[in-house]
C-alpha cells in the first residue's frame, strides 16, 4: 500500500463529511423540508445545485485516487481485471453520466443524478482499503518484536575485547562468538575446538565440532565455548565459487548465494486466481449494458434514454465490484489469525493458502525441535536413575547439546547428581571420573572398546540405534557396560497431530531435508508424512517445489532456516516458522508464530472459510445488480411506476454495504480445525 491507515483514515474522514452533504443533497428534493441557500436550490438554480454536487464528488475521487481509480484502471490496461478496475469503471460512467445529465438537462427539467451514489460507492471501497492496510499494520506490530537482528559483533583488539558494527569488520581482526550466537561471516577457526550447528548449510539436526584451523561458516550457531575466529571476506560485487560435491563436508554450500539457471527458470509467479473471473463480469456488465441502451433507443427512439440505462447498467458493476472486493474480508482473516499465531501479509497469500493440495516441509526445526534429546536408554546392569545420575556427574562440567540433553532428563526426573570425584579426559564424547567410587566412563562406544570394556551385552541395543541414525553415548562402571544413552533431534509431540489434520483437509505432505534417508524416513514415520526427500541441497529443494508447481499444483512450503529461501521463494504460499533466524521471515507470505506447525491448518481454514464468505458476498453484489437493472430498466415501472432514482441507487449500495460487512463478520464465529 502507498499509505498508512492514518492516512486513508484522514482521507476516508474528508470523503465521509462530504458524502454527508451529498446526501443531504439528494434527498432534500424529494421533501419540502430543510431547504439550503438559495443558491443552492434545485429548482431555482439548478446549474449551481449540480455544480456543487460534482465538486463535493471529485473531492472523493481524488481521496480515493490512489487506492480506486489509479489502481483500477491501471490493472485494466494491464489485462488484470480486478475488483477495483469494477468499481473504477462504475462509479466514473455514474459521474461521467451525472454531468452530461446536468450540464446538458433535458428539455423540462434535469435528469436523475448519481454524485452522491457515485461518492457513496467509492467511499465504501475507500474503508475497505483502510480495513485492509490497517490489519497489514495490526500483524506487523505484532511481529517487529520478535523481529530483531544484531548489527554489531565483538572483536578483539590489542588484547581488549570491543564493540564494532559489520562494517567495521578487517580480515585481521579475531571475532568473537558467545554460545547461541551465530557467526556473521565466513572464517577460520583459531583456538580450540568448537562446537557449532549449521544445519543452515547441509540439512543436519546434529551440531559438528570443529577443529582448530577448520573452516567455519556465516550462520553457524556457536553451540559450545566461546569462539574465536578469522574471517573471510569477500570484495563487494565478488561471487562464491560453489565447492565440488566430494568437498561439501568440508566447504560452505550456503546456495542461498548462487542459483543454477534451470532451477531459477522453474521457478514461477503465479497468477492470480480471479482474473478470469473478473475479466467476464466486467465484460457481460459492459455487454448488457450495450444491449440495455440499444435496445432502448431503438424502442423509443431517444439517446438520452439510451445513455442513462447504459449508465446505469454499468454503474451496477461498482456495486458488485464493491462486494467482490476481498479487502475487508482481509481484515477480518487478519483478525482471526492473529488469534491462532497466524500473520497473513498480504490478501494473495490469503487466497492462496485455502488452495494449496501440496505442502513440503523442512525437518530440521519445523518438523522436529532442532535440539538433542534422549530418545532410547538401556540401563542394562543398573537402574536408570543411577545411569542417569552417574552419567551427569561426568558430564556436568560440558557445555554441549549432548551433556544439556542429558542433564535435561535427570532434572525432568529430579534425580539428585553426585558430585564427579576425579577425571582425566575433557570431551563429551571421552570423559571418565569417579563417581561415589566407582570409576565411570562415558563416551561413545569406540571410546568405550578402546578401554576394553566388553560390549556383548549391548551389540543388539548398539546396532538397533545406530541404524535408526541416533548418536549413541555408552556409560560404563569399573570396566564393564552399565548402558546406553541413543540420542537425536525428536520431533514436536504436535506434529503428527497437525499432519494428521491437513491430510484430512486433503493436502499432500512431502519432507525436504538435507539429512540422510534413514533419518529423514524416521522422522517421517513418527510425524505421518507422506512423502520424503532426503539428502537434497537448498537448490535441490527449489527444484523439488517448482516441479509440483509446472504439474498444476498450487504449492507451500514452509520452512524457518536459509537453507529453505530457495523453496520458499518457488511456492506460491511461503510459510514461515517462527524461529530464531528472523532474516528469511522477508522470503515469506504468511508467519507462523509458534515455533512448531500447529497454527498452519488454521491458516488454511481461515482462507478456506474467507473463500466461501466471498462467494456470498459476490452473490449478493449480483442479486443486488439485477435488481438495480430491474428499477433502471423500467422493467417493474409497469407495476410500482419506480425508476431507478439517486435514493434507490444510495439504498442499493448501502444494503450491499450492510450485508457485505455483516457477512464478513461470519468468520469471527467459523469453526476452525
Amino acid at each position: 500500500m502507498s499509505y498508512t491507515s492514518d492516512k486513508i483514515k484522514g482521507k476516508l474522514s474528508i470523503a465521509a463529511i462530504c458524502c454527508l452533504f451529498l446526501l443531504y443533497f439528494s434527498v432534500v428534493p424529494l421533501f419540502d423540508i430543510l431547504q439550503p441557500l438559495v443558491l443552492l436550490q434545485a429548482k431555482q438554480h439548478p446549474a449551481i445545485f449540480s455544480a456543487v454536487q460534482a465538486g463535493l464528488c471529485l473531492i472523493v475521487f481524488f481521496c480515493a485516487g490512489t487506492e480506486v481509480f489509479v489502481k483500477g484502471f491501471n490493472a485494466v490496461l494491464q489485462k488484470k481485471c480486478c475488483a477495483q478496475s469494477l468499481i473504477a469503471v462504475g462509479a466514473s460512467i455514474g459521474f461521467i453520466y451525472s454531468c452530461f445529465a446536468a450540464f446538458f438537462p433535458a428539455k423540462g427539467g434535469t435528469d436523475y443524478l448519481y454524485f452522491s451514489a457515485c461518492a457513496l460507492l467509492v467511499s465504501f471501497a475507500l474503508y475497505f482499503y483502510y480495513v485492509q492496510q490497517h490489519a497489514f499494520e495490526t500483524a506487523y506490530q505484532r511481529t517487529e518484536g520478535l523481529q530483531s537482528a544484531d548489527s554489531t559483533v565483538y572483536i578483539l583488539r590489542e588484547n581488549e575485547e570491543q564493540q564494532v558494527s559489520l562494517g567495521d569488520i578487517s580480515a585481521n581482526d579475531t571475532l568473537v562468538v558467545y554460545h547461541g550466537q551465530a557467526l556473521p561471516f565466513n572464517g577460520i577457526n583459531q583456538k580450540g575446538n568448537a562446537l557449532v550447528d549449521e544445519s543452515h548449510i547441509f540439512g543436519y539436526s546434529i551440531p559438528v565440532v570443529k577443529l582448530s584451523q577448520a573452516t567455519l561458516y556465516a550462520g553457524s550457531i556457536n553451540c559450545g565455548d566461546t569462539i574465536y575466529y578469522t574471517p573471510i571476506l569477500y570484495p563487494a560485487g565478488q561471487e562464491r565459487v560453489p565447492p565440488d560435491e566430494e568437498d561439501r563436508e568440508e566447504e560452505s554450500t550456503d546456495f542461498t548465494d548462487y542459483v543454477d539457471t534451470p532451477v531459477a527458470s522453474l521457478i514461477c509467479e503465479p497468477s492470480f486466481p480471479s482474473f478470469t473471473f473478473f475479466c467476464t463480469l466486467l465484460s457481460v456488465f459492459v455487454v448488457l449494458a450495450l444491449l440495455c441502451g440499444v435496445f432502448w433507443f431503438l424502442y423509443n427512439g431517444n439517446f438520452r434514454s439510451a445513455f442513462f440505462f447504459f449508465s446505469s447498467t454499468l454503474f451496477c458493476c461498482g456495486i458488485v465490484g464493491l462486494l467482490c472486493s476481498g479487502n475487508l474480508l482481509y481484515g477480518m482473516a487478519v483478525a482471526r489469525g492473529l488469534e491462532h499465531f497466524v500473520v497473513f501479509k498480504n490478501l494473495q497469500a490469503l487466497l492462496y493458502s485455502g488452495k494449496i493440495n501440496t505442502l513440503f516441509f523442512d525437518k530440521t526445526g519445523v518438523l522436529t525441535k532442532n535440539e538433542i534429546e534422549i530418545t532410547d536408554m538401556a540401563a542394562l546392569t543398573c537402574s536408570e536413575t543411577k545411569l542417569l545420575s552417574y552419567a551427569a556427574a561426568i558430564l556436568a562440567d560440558y557445555d554441549d547439546p549432548y551433556t544439556q540433553a542429558i542433564l535435561k532428563m535427570a532434572k525432568m526426573r529430579k534425580i539428585q547428581i553426585p558430585i564427579k570425584e576425579k577425571g582425566s579426559v575433557k570431551n563429551s564424547f571421552a570423559a571418565d571420573g569417579a563417581v561415589e567410587g566407582t570409576l565411570v566412563l562415558v563416551g561413545t562406544p569406540d571410546f568405550l572398546k578402546s578401554k576394553k570394556v566388553n560390549f556383548t551385552s549391548g551389540d543388539a541395543l548398539l546396532s538397533n540405534y545406530t541404524q535408526k541414525e541416533k548418536t549413541v553415548l555408552a556409560i560404563a562402571f569399573n570396566g564393564e557396560l552399565a548402558g546406553l544413552l541413543a540420542l537425536g533431534d525428536v520431533p514436536y509431540a504436535s506434529t503428527r497431530e497437525t499432519i494428521s489434520v491437513l491430510h484430512s483437509l486433503g493436502l499432500l505432505s512431502c519432507m525436504l531435508t538435507g539429512d540422510t534417508p534413514h533419518i529423514a524416513k524416521s522422522i517421517a514415520l513418527t510425524t505421518g508424512v507422506t512423502e520424503v526427500y532426503a539428502g537434497l541441497t537448498a537448490a535441490e529443494k527449489a527444484q523439488k517445489v517448482a516441479l509440483r508447481i509446472e504439474k498444476g499444483q498450487i504449492a507451500a512450503m514452509a520452512g524457518n532456516d536459509d537453507n529453505d529461501t530457495l523453496a520458499l521463494d518457488a511456492a506460491h504460499v511461503k510459510f514461515v516458522v517462527y524461529a530464531a533466524k528472523q532474516q528469511i521471515w522477508q522470503h515469506g507470505n504468511v508467519l507462523l508464530l509458534k515455533p512448531d506447525l500447529t497454527p498452519l491448518p488454521y491458516a488454511v481454514t481461515i482462507s478456506r472459510c474467507v473463500a466461501q464468505l466471498q462467494k456470498i458476498n459476490i452473490l449478493i453484489g449480483i442479486l443486488l445488480g439485477l435488481c438495480s437493472l430491474a428499477f433502471a430498466c423500467g422493467i417493474l415501472s409497469a407495476v410500482i411506476n419506480l425508476y431507478f432514482t439517486p435514493v434507490i441507487a444510495l439504498l442499493f449500495i448501502f444494503a450491499a454495504f450492510v450485508l457485505c460487512v455483516a457477512n464478513s463478520y461470519r468468520i469471527h464465529f467459523q469453526k476452525l480445525k
